[in-house]
């Protein structure tokens, strides 16, 4: 329970896996283009209230807001 992700996997009954088994690939991009797309994905999943991230680390983007 020090972690959000174990809390997450605690809390929703989640089991580990294989990386195989668990993630699947979104993206595959440069390392510029990456930052940009997690950070996408990291707002609109707060939005959402769907997330395990610190919510306080989140920062508002315009370009985001328009595209949620």
């Amino acid at each position: 329970m020090k972690s959000k992700f174990a809390q997450h996997l605690l809390e929703n009954q989640h089991h580990i896996d294989s990386i195989d088994n668990i993630v699947d690939i979104l993206h595959i991009n440069n390392k510029e283009k990456m930052d940009t797309i997690e950070k996408f994905y990291i707002y609109r999943e707060t939005k959402l209230n769907s997330q395990i991230n610190d919510k306080l680390t989140v920062k508002a983007k315009v370009i985001f807001e328009t595209l949620v």
